[in-house]
């Protein structure tokens, strides 16, 4: 048997706060409930994303409550994307399942269907992912998404992530089951 040191990740010692040119990438908190709702209980959107709608205030506020909790546990960081003109909330963006001893981690986003087609997403996922691998030191950055999801494929590929799988049957969905294309980055690929 042998000893395998694990990475150390430069957590920080507060929340990030990303800036792009047009974007803020803030902590999602209470203050952002409702505009989360909003998102979260959206079926298209969330069909988008193979997620049930929420259909109550208190399943987003035990959502968000998750995510606090894995924040402070090293595991998720979850930011709010807003217009930095107005401070409109857009969406959200995360790395989640922050892996010290795989040094990667599952980015996931999810942006206001009125917000699409304006690149927002694009610089959201740039800002990210340079903190991802420049701040954090993670070595690789993966996203699960819906095979027909052709939006999120596409800005994955801008990214130059590759499809590493395709997992049949990943789970159930609405009464039918659903597949997952999982898509990775990694950090020497970047370059």
């Amino acid at each position: 048997m042998f000893h395998v040191e694990q990475s150390k990740l430069l957590w920080p010692s507060t929340f990030p706060t990303l800036q792009t040119q047009r974007l803020l990438l803030k902590q999602l908190n209470t203050d952002f409930i409702n505009e989360l709702y909003q998102l979260r209980s959206n079926k298209a959107l969330m069909y988008q994303l193979d997620k049930k709608p929420a259909t109550t205030m208190s399943a987003v506020e035990k959502l968000l409550a998750e995510w606090t909790m894995n924040y402070e546990n090293q595991k998720f960081i979850d930011w709010a994307i807003l217009l930095k003109r107005n401070s409109t909330f857009i969406g959200t963006i995360g790395l989640h399942y922050i892996s010290t001893k795989d040094a990667d981690a599952e980015v996931g986003y999810v942006l206001s269907f009125k917000y699409h087609q304006k690149g927002y997403m694009s610089e959201a996922l740039h800002k990210v992912l340079e903190y991802a691998f420049k701040t954090l030191q993670l070595k690789s950055v993966y996203a699960n998404i819906n095979p027909k999801n052709e939006a999120s494929r596409a800005l994955l590929l801008k990214y130059n992530f590759y499809q590493q799988d395709v997992i049949k049957d990943s789970f159930a969905f609405d009464g039918q089951m659903v597949d997952t294309a999982v898509y990775r980055l990694n950090q020497i690929s970047r370059q």
